[in-house]
């Protein structure tokens, strides 16, 4: 536990002599008190305000007397492995409010010397189920802005954290996993956003800058073929240091900005009326178990389409993460409004053909809050499901087909998708200390 009037050992060194030598290391004078904790905060909150500026969400620190705190070195030091016991304690707010949870470390206990404890900082993607534990910015509070941390405590790695708590990836995301062994092959989508360059790897092994020389050096093109040169002022890139992205430098592009819209209307705002023009739109799927989701998720895609148009408004594949999701939730909810008298389609996709394995697998669609249409533990290759006016069509269908039912408009929640820097959402901001 912490002494009266005091946090953690702070800045960096002090703690550092903790882990590595014992208590007998530090001194009362090594330990920050929680005045010097909130002008960290108050500084942190100032650069991601500036660094999001160019997008729609504007954040405030909703604890202005100081954050929360919940005095135990287990979860100061091996966060990753207490995530569930101290964010349900600590967690305040909608899921519309981002809550920081801050630590020294992010490191598993069964690991203590493992991958984790280098980890700056992490977040829980949107399409997690929002129910769940722990939602929200995980990281280490020598990151803040001032806090001590070599080469990262700029205030860049919260900027980083929230680009993935409103939906963006890594900019080199899946060229970790490429396609045929070839990082730059297109077919990788990478972050499934159009306007950020194709790169190979993350930039810190391939672009050493610093903060008054970062002009004078060349700009790695680790995928020659490709358009663009490296994103290495992406705030959703990895880099050397964070004086590579000095303020008016790092930048999050347009589409970036339009996922981030998008993912905040997806997952991060229900409940809220719609407009008078719009039908709200509920779609359900659950599994059995974690193995059935993780395999479901592995052969099948689903998409909502508009028939007339032609342009897909959600894609599993592009909107949906799934690398813990089927270890910690059973299905799937997506919430939003979209322009009434429109004919829309739901689109399965099912590459082994088994369907929905199970008595209780299952999903459903509802619009204004009256079942479209139901599917429980049918097999198929290929499903359509038309409402508002859309056709259905069923390939390679071994039971009955599914029902669809007329419904009516009623006021539900918003959801405009609009051009780039013409969005405006406003967010809350809260951070909780640990």
């Amino acid at each position: 536990a912490s002494p009266t009037g005091y946090v953690i050992p702070h800045p960096y060194q002090p703690m550092i002599r903790l882990l590595e030598q014992g208590s007998e290391s530090v001194t009362l004078n090594d330990f920050s008190q929680i005045q010097h904790i909130n002008r960290l905060i108050d500084l942190q909150v100032k650069v991601i305000n500036a660094r999001f500026k160019m997008t729609p969400f504007r954040f405030k620190h909703m604890n202005p007397h100081g954050p929360t705190l919940l005095p135990n070195n287990d979860y100061t030091l091996y966060a990753l492995s207490h995530i569930e016991h101290y964010s349900q304690r600590l967690k305040l707010g909608s899921k519309k409010v981002l809550n920081v949870f801050l630590s020294f470390a992010i490191c598993d206990v069964n690991n203590p010397d493992g991958p984790y404890c280098a980890t700056l900082g992490l977040a829980f993607l949107p399409s997690y189920d929002m129910g769940r534990f722990g939602d929200g910015v995980h990281m280490r509070i020598d990151t803040l802005t001032g806090g001590g941390y070599p080469d990262n405590d700029n205030g860049l790695t919260l900027v980083h954290e929230i680009g993935h708590w409103l939906g963006l990836y890594h900019t080199f995301s899946n060229s970790l996993r490429s396609v045929n062994g070839d990082p730059c092959d297109p077919r990788n989508a990478n972050d499934f956003v159009d306007d950020t360059p194709l790169h190979a790897a993350p930039s810190q092994n391939l672009y050493n800058c610093s903060k008054r020389l970062y002009e004078d050096i060349p700009i790695p093109d680790s995928c020659p073929n490709a358009q663009g040169n490296d994103p290495v002022f992406n705030f959703m890139n990895y880099v050397t240091s964070e004086e590579c992205q000095p303020e008016g430098v790092g930048e999050f592009t347009c589409g970036q900005i339009e996922r981030m819209y998008a993912q905040w209307f997806l997952y991060r705002v229900r409940d809220e009326p719609c407009e008078d023009s719009e039908i709200r739109v509920e779609f359900y799927m659950r599994f059995e178990n974690h193995n059935r989701f993780n395999k479901f998720k592995k052969y099948n895609e689903f998409s909502i389409r508009n028939e007339k148009t032609g342009g897909t408004i959600f894609n599993s594949t592009e909107d949906y993460d799934d690398v813990f999701a089927g270890n910690i939730q059973l299905g799937l909810f997506v919430d939003i409004c979209l322009p009434n008298n429109q004919p829309y389609q739901l689109v399965f996709l099912d590459r082994e053909g088994d369907g929905f394995e199970g008595t209780d697998a299952s999903f459903q669609i509802d619009v204004d809050g009256r079942p479209v249409a139901k599917l429980q533990g049918i097999a198929f290759s290929q499903r359509v499901v038309g409402f508002n006016g859309g056709s259905n069509n069923t390939v390679g269908t071994t039971s009955s087909a599914t029902t669809a039912i007329t419904t009516t408009t009623t006021t539900t929640r918003s959801m405009v998708m609009t051009a780039c820097l013409a969005l405006a959402v406003s967010t809350s901001y809260l951070i909780i200390g640990v």
